[in-house]
């Protein structure tokens, strides 16, 4: 049996998680992912020691490797922004505001 996640933000900006199994899970995922594009849900990253389909269909699993910049409280991927000679890392959360990389634990 194959496992896939599905990682998203409802249009209240929730974080979503959904797994789905069975034989034809990627024709499934393929239908959910259309669905949820349709009712507004935005696709997220990968969180950060999550267990994810690892490849090959004998089940078997492997555990992700977060991006070198990741936001554990938003469960998101920083970006890199530069102006007048200076960068920071930063992210847009699905309410609107900004997070910083370095000012929450």
């Amino acid at each position: 049996m194959t496992k896939c996640n599905v990682f998203c933000y409802s249009p209240q900006g929730y974080s979503v998680h959904l797994e789905l199994s069975g034989e034809k899970v990627y024709g499934d995922m393929l239908l959910l992912l259309d669905r949820l594009a349709t009712d507004g849900f935005l696709p997220r990253p990968y969180p950060a020691g999550s267990v994810g389909h690892a490849g090959g269909s004998n089940g078997h699993e492997g555990v992700s490797t977060p991006p070198a910049h990741w936001c554990q409280l938003h469960e998101q991927e920083y970006l890199q922004y530069q102006k007048d000679g200076k960068s920071w890392w930063s992210n847009k959360t699905p309410s609107g505001e900004w997070c910083r990389e370095g000012k929450h634990a």
